[in-house]
């Protein structure tokens, strides 16, 4: 009985044994098929090259084409398919020559063989020529899934650019380059096209055709600023940015026909006020504010001009054209300069020379003020009115300071020196008041040397008042100049200087104004000059101390182009 057991359970182990055989046979044909799949997922991701890029050495003498075929597939990765009735038993070949390419081979077998070809990525087909249809190539060219490798430059340095984007036109298919600017790519076919783009570099299409190796070199696109901001010292792509930016390129400020350059930001930059209180030549800064009041003292931006905060006259006075970029910081991304960002910071970035043959520019700009939006009064005929009913209603007077006929020549104006009718804002404001700004700069250099920006310029604006010494004044030049020591260091000199000339009377414009809102239209503004020795102006004669009577009850002769200044 014991015996029995004991072969039972060696049978049950023989049993076990072989299915564990089973499962590793099964397994080990498994992992074969796995490597041979993968060993063919190696080959198909070699790169596929087109008959004519592919070379070889090639020594046959009196083969078949089928001898041929086998040796083309043992130097090269092509495989040939044909069908042994399209091809002449009885033709031979012979050839020795070196480097000759796979193409040239199968174009000069088409001709003695009377036989066409199609590559399709490494396969070969032969058929015959049934020439019937001339215009088909006897050698063509098919790769699908074509791998296009390359590297992708910048033309400043000629060094690899790392994160350009590499897309198949029309697609989503795409890559980016490496460390080293290198990339590879799969297109779909030789007509696809490839195009090469990067943040602050012009884009660059390049078309495949035959090709499985492109490199491009991308060159700096100097007018794509709306991508790249300034953010603190440095710069950062405008989607990555974390806070509220916004930029205002050169060319815009430079269309506004001002002076003062915080006026040119009005309306360009959301959440940004600039407020000006004061006209007069010279005195018109303004106040500029990033999202209102912030705080208790003094709630004005930030001003950095070129790295330095707080420069001497600040925006107002710079030159429009030297301006390259101005970018606006709010919240989180004005951190960088400390509490005095805390209403919000203004970067000013001036131009700087560019690589290249030296480049003239010349910018004029004439243009006219005028006073606008002053107050309405009343005429001297109104004046007189009002005054008469105040005495009437608020005096209890019977009859008020001025007579009907008094009211009557005020209106009518027929007695221009007694009853004058005067408008104070006309008599003492200019109808237009020029200004302008001239200016001449010189840029160019060496990518690998210097570069240089230098410029000159002068500004002009005169007052709004007839016979008034008020004017402004302003002579400025900058230079701006790069020098590449070596490939990683740099040398920026820039200097700038400015020179301000302001004219102002003993009374300021404010309160110039201010009297002419209360002069009284009844007076006259010019005493008449009398027109002959006899006629003398009403009044005292200073010269005999007699009061002698006018010889007509007009004054006559009275000219307003030749008046004396009251």
């Amino acid at each position: 009985m014991f015996n029995l057991n004991e072969k039972i359970m060696k049978f049950k182990l023989l049993d076990k044994l072989m299915m564990l055989s089973k499962y590793s046979l099964t397994a080990v044909l498994l992992q074969c098929l796995l490597l041979n799949t993968i060993w063919a997922a190696d080959i198909n991701a070699q790169e596929v090259k087109s008959v004519t890029d592919v070379s070889i050495d090639l020594k046959v003498k009196n083969a078949s084409l089928s001898e041929l075929f086998q040796f083309i597939e043992k130097n090269t990765n092509f495989y040939f398919s044909f069908s042994s009735e399209d091809l002449n038993r009885d033709f031979t070949y012979t050839k020795n020559k070196k480097n000759i390419t796979v193409r040239d081979v199968l174009l000069d077998i088409s001709e003695k063989a009377d036989l066409k070809f199609k590559q399709v990525n490494r396969n070969i087909i032969v058929q015959k020529n049934d020439g019937i249809n001339k215009s088909t190539p006897k050698v063509e060219v098919v790769i699908q899934g074509i791998t296009v490798t390359g590297k992708v430059s910048e033309s400043d340095t000629n060094d690899g650019l790392p994160g350009a984007n590499v897309i198949v036109k029309g697609t989503s298919t795409g890559t980016v380059t490496d460390l080293e600017g290198n990339y590879s790519l799969e297109v779909p076919d030789e007509n696809a096209t490839i195009v090469f783009s990067s943040v602050g570099y012009t884009t660059a299409e390049v078309a495949v055709g035959n090709r499985s190796t492109i490199d491009i070199t991308l060159n700096v696109d100097v007018t794509s600023l709306d991508e790249i901001v300034v953010v603190g010292y440095g710069e950062q792509k405008k989607a990555t940015v974390t806070g509220a930016v916004a930029s205002v390129d050169g060319d815009v400020v430079r269309e506004f026909p001002t002076n003062n350059l915080s006026q040119s930001l009005v309306g360009q930059v959301p959440g940004l006020m600039v407020v000006n209180r004061s006209g007069e030549p010279g005195a018109d800064n303004s106040t500029i504010r990033i999202r209102g009041l912030n705080t208790l003292n003094n709630s004005s931006a930030l001003i950095v001009i070129d790295g330095i905060a707080n420069r001497d006259g600040g925006l107002a006075r710079l030159n429009p054209n030297d301006i390259e970029s101005i970018t606006i910081l709010k919240d989180a991304s004005a951190a960088i300069y400390g509490a005095q960002a805390a209403n919000g910071v203004i970067l000013v970035t001036t131009k700087r020379g560019k690589a290249g043959p030296p480049e003239i520019s010349f910018n004029l700009n004439v243009g006219m003020n005028q006073a606008t939006r002053l107050p309405e009064v009343l005429d001297a005929a109104e004046y007189a009115q009002a005054l008469n009913e105040i005495d009437l209603y608020h005096y209890k007077f019977t009859e008020g300071r001025y007579s009907d006929d008094d009211l009557r020549k005020y209106a009518d104006g027929s007695e221009p020196f007694t009853h004058p009718n005067t408008n104070w804002y006309d008599e003492t404001l200019k109808d237009w008041s020029p200004q302008g700004n001239a200016n001449i700069s010189l840029s160019g250099g060496n990518a690998d040397g210097v570069t240089y920006f230098v410029s000159a310029g002068g500004t002009w604006e005169d007052g709004y008042f007839k016979n008034s010494a008020v004017g402004y004044n302003q002579y400025n030049f900058r230079t701006n100049i790069d020098a590449k020591l070596r490939k990683n260091i740099t040398l920026r000199f820039d200097v700038s200087g400015r020179q301000e000339a302001r004219r102002y009377t003993q009374t300021r414009g404010g309160t110039t104004f201010r009297f002419l809102y209360g002069m009284k239209p009844t007076e006259p503004a010019f005493w008449p000059k009398r027109s002959t020795d006899e006629e003398r102006l009403p009044g005292p004669d200073f010269e005999s101390g007699q009061n002698p009577a006018v010889t007509s009850t007009e004054v006559t002769g009275y000219n307003n182009s030749d008046n004396y200044v009251f």
